[in-house]
């Protein structure tokens, strides 16, 4: 009798799938329901997960929208990875288990469901706001950078109105940004709030703190500190605008001509006549009219000591030392600084080599990484690494005898140069996380 009964139990008539009836098949043909399941969402993915079912081939996995299902993936794995999900959406998922029997595909009576809803990372409100003159007659603000942002806001604050007024946008590599052009004595209050933008959704984090700063002229002397700039000529005769005489010239093939612009491309460049050793009238001229040929260098002469520190203070620079370095590659001269952001102090000044045209040295503000008093990457001496790991133009090292403190000059691969006894000065004085800001 118990044979009979079990017999009973074990037989079950299933109507199959591929819609032909009256076949009867066992019970353990067919995989049970998918049991477990479990999510784990990210911004734009799912994972998901469940237990094992007993004699199933595999799952298949179905996006459910309403009373669609379209099927999404088919996996033998208890676990899948969903991707291309928009952040604060809901989603609904089923699994259904499958097995094969004599050739012949059986499904799980059921579907499991589950319901997802990626959310979208909060970016974190920006910290270590500061906000002061940055050059001439300028206001800045910096930030550091914020947790899972994509970029960020700037606004200036109405005190009195106690409202917020977006001034720009910039994306989550840059943590400062200026406004030029303000009259002399003009106060901005300023503040940041950062952003994450993923698929069309956009979240943001709450204000900064407010801070002030006032623009103040600089001197004309500091006025005239500039950075790299290059030798060119016309290509052709081109017809430029002078913004000093406010009206349209021709220039003839071959005038010279200083830029800061050295790529090729199209538009208009500003760009200024030669005249002698030294810039000329200001003129807007095509990019495509213009070649370059090397760096423009005026090492004969220097930026007096209060020129120079008037300069780098308006410019608002930290250092995770008591030492700044900004080395320029006009004057082809490295000058150390002794103090905090906005109270440098000129401590020294030395000639140097700096990275000859189609090497040049990398610009912008680095950090001194690596210290070595012996057997450094590039000469086996004493070394300042603050660009890259083993690159060229990674280091301040010292000259290979080619005298650049009486003759400094665009020379070499990328490295900065100098003398040994300049560079054991610099060397004993500089530690580790100094800033090296190159113009």
């Amino acid at each position: 009798m118990k044979k009979i009964v079990r017999g009973l139990l074990m037989t079950i008539c299933v109507l199959m799938m591929t819609g032909m009836s009256g076949i009867c098949v066992g019970a353990a043909t067919v995989p049970g329901n998918v049991k477990g399941l479990k999510k784990s969402t990210g911004e734009t993915s799912v994972t998901l997960s469940w237990n094992k079912v007993s004699g199933a081939k595999g799952y298949l996995i179905y996006r459910v929208d309403g009373t669609k299902y379209t099927q999404v993936k088919k996996t033998s794995a208890r676990k899948v990875k969903l991707t291309g999900l928009v952040p604060d959406r809901t989603y609904q998922y089923a699994v259904k288990a499958y097995k094969v029997y004599k050739k012949k595909v059986y499904y799980s009576a059921g579907y499991t469901m589950i319901k997802v809803e990626p959310r979208l990372l909060k970016p974190a409100v920006p910290k270590n706001i500061s906000v002061g003159r940055s050059g001439n007659n300028a206001v800045g603000i910096s930030w550091s950078k914020a947790k899972n942002a994509s970029g960020y806001e700037i606004f200036s604050y109405d005190s009195k109105k106690k409202t917020y007024t977006k001034l720009a946008t910039v994306n989550s590599k840059t943590t400062s940004w200026k406004k030029s052009g303000l009259a002399d004595g003009t106060t901005l209050s300023l503040a940041v709030r950062s952003f994450r933008s993923v698929k069309g959704v956009t979240a943001y984090s709450g204000y900064s703190a407010v801070k002030s700063g006032t623009a103040k002229a600089l001197s004309a002397a500091a006025q005239e500190i500039h950075g790299v700039q290059y030798n060119a000529v016309t290509k052709r005769k081109t017809t430029v605008y002078n913004y000093t005489t406010k009206k349209q010239e021709i220039l003839p093939k071959g005038t010279k001509i200083i830029t800061t612009v050295k790529k090729n491309g199209t538009g208009n460049i500003t760009a200024y006549l030669k005249k002698g050793s030294t810039r000329g009238d200001k003129i807007r001229i095509k990019r495509s009219d213009v070649t370059v040929t090397g760096f423009d260098c005026n090492t004969k002469s220097d930026y007096s000591k209060a020129a120079k520190e008037e300069y780098i203070n308006s410019l608002r620079i930290t250092s995770s030392t008591n030492k700044l370095i900004w080395i320029n590659y006009y004057r082809c001269r490295l000058y150390l600084f002794k103090g905090s952001a906005g109270k440098w102090k000129l401590v020294s000044t030395y000639g140097c080599g700096l990275g000859k045209f189609g090497s040049a040295t990398p610009r912008g503000k680095f950090r001194v990484k690596r210290k070595f008093s012996t057997g450094g990457y590039f000469t086996g001496g004493k070394e300042l690494l603050f660009y890259g790991d083993a690159e060229l133009g990674a280091a301040i090292h010292h000259d290979l005898g080619a005298g650049v403190n009486k003759n400094p000059r665009p020379i070499s691969h990328g490295c900065v140069r100098l003398t040994y006894s300049d560079l054991n000065k610099v060397y004993s004085q500089v530690g580790v996380g100094t800033t090296v800001y190159i113009t």
